[in-house]
């Protein structure tokens, strides 16, 4: 009986790792998507500069996100966030 148990806690786990590799992605694709455009490597010997524009992406994807207020992570995660009681 205590093997079924570690199985099933090492499936939930999986399940768990699944769903936040799949959070990521989505994250991941809606940059991409967004920020096409930027195909030229960074250069990596100047890491300020790097750093910059990737923040300027970010913040202006979360801007964007935020005024039209479709995001697919908030929208599927939503409910579980409720029950476990945290601020999105």
């Amino acid at each position: 009986m205590g093997t079924q148990a570690n199985i099933n806690a090492v499936l939930a786990f999986n399940r768990q790792l699944l769903s936040y590799q799949q959070t990521a992605e989505w994250g991941n694709h809606g940059l991409q998507g967004s920020f096409s455009c930027l195909r030229v490597p960074l250069d990596v010997s100047n890491v300020d500069w790097r750093a910059d524009i990737l923040e300027t992406c970010l913040c202006e994807f979360c801007l964007c996100t935020h005024h039209v207020g479709f995001n697919q992570i908030r929208t599927v995660y939503l409910e579980q966030w409720a029950i476990d009681g945290e601020d999105p």
